[in-house]
């Protein structure tokens, strides 16, 4: 008995208790600034940290470093001296100076156009040659692809959002552009290339969409608001560009977005396990938010088998679908945990032994 209870106590305390929600990002471009979190030790942060209620930020050496709010779109640079503890809307200061308002995010809706639910994830086939994919800017709409080897016919389709076909043309070439009387404005198509002969059959699809002008000028508005502000805030600028691009399906330009949040990742061979799951995670965050669910899925679990083990992330695979795979010492401990639950104590403790 005394046996068991020194195991339920020691496994309740080595037990992590629930973190608080996720409320925004911190990204330092120069400097140093200390992150605490309770039940971890104060850390020096990384160049771009997820922000929990409750985290506190200290300034320890002069910085280039800004806090993205997501309930806000609010971007606040850090001043040269400070301490601030992290709200659901805000920064609440402890000592020193003020955040900096640097800019405030328009709230965007989805757009009208959004991909329909039941097509929405189904945007290739056999490979990712076919291009646009997503939201265009303007007009013409060309379409590209690469050509399958060997093979000797290739036909273009055009699919409206309930599957039905509304045009095709063979092509010579890797490259075709929409008619205008097919291409409208506002309107989400399923463009399909078909190529065969020579012993191939291959079909490739995407979903694309011309932006109307009613989105596009404020769109290209608030992005040349950003680029402004942020100009020597990379990470902060690539982040308010992915929201943005997001928000109104231009999925092409993600990586351009991810490239500046996470240089770390292109810029070394094998990057560092933290950054490979910030990018992935991220990138599904804004194909979620762009309407293409089955592809954030993707990203996610790629976040997931990285190692990332947030409660959000779990719960974003398994929104969409997905079931995010244990590994034998998570499964090990779950099972642990719900015997300590059932105080059955005697079963545990070989568990938490092999564990």
């Amino acid at each position: 008995m005394v046996l068991a209870q020194t195991l339920l106590c020691f496994a309740l305390l080595g037990q992590p208790a629930p973190l608080p929600p996720l409320v925004g990002t911190l990204s330092v471009t120069e400097g140093k600034v200390r992150f605490e979190r309770k039940s971890r030790d104060p850390e020096w942060a990384e160049k771009y940290v997820r922000l929990r209620v409750g985290d506190k930020l200290t300034i320890v050496e002069k910085p280039r470093a800004t806090v993205t709010l997501d309930a806000t779109r609010e971007v606040w640079r850090l001043p040269e001296t400070g301490a601030w503890e992290v709200q659901p809307r805000g920064l609440k200061v402890l000592g020193g100076g003020s955040p900096v308002l640097l800019r405030r995010g328009t709230t965007r809706q989805q757009p009208s156009g959004k991909p329909p639910k039941p097509l929405a994830g189904i945007i290739r086939g056999d490979g990712s040659s076919l291009e646009p994919f997503g939201a265009v800017l303007s007009a013409p709409l060309e379409i590209t692809w690469t050509r399958a080897p060997s093979s000797t016919k290739t036909t273009l389709e055009v699919l409206d959002s309930a599957g039905k076909k509304i045009w095709s043309k063979a092509a010579t070439g890797t490259k075709l552009a929409l008619p205008a009387s097919v291409a409208k404005p506002g309107v989400w198509l399923q463009v399909r290339v078909t190529q065969s002969g020579g012993g191939v059959s291959a079909s490739t699809s995407t979903w694309v969409r011309l932006l109307p002008v009613a989105e596009r000028q404020p769109m290209e508005g608030e992005e040349k608001a950003l680029r402004s502000a942020l100009a020597d805030e990379p990470v902060a600028l690539g982040l308010a560009l992915g929201d943005l691009w997001a928000s109104v399906g231009l999925v092409s330009r993600l990586p351009k977005a991810l490239e500046l949040a996470f240089p770390a990742f292109i810029a070394r061979p094998k990057p560092e396990s933290e950054v490979v799951r910030a990018w992935h995670w991220k990138h599904g965050e804004w194909l979620e938010t762009a309407g293409f669910g089955r592809l954030a899925r993707a990203e996610y679990e790629r976040a997931w088998k990285a190692g990332e083990r947030a409660a959000e992330l779990k719960s974003s695979v398994e929104r969409l679908g997905g079931k995010p795979e244990i590994e034998e010492w998570e499964q090990l401990a779950a099972e642990r945990d719900r015997l300590m639950g059932e105080r059955k104590y005697a079963e545990a403790l070989p568990v938490a032994q092999s564990g």
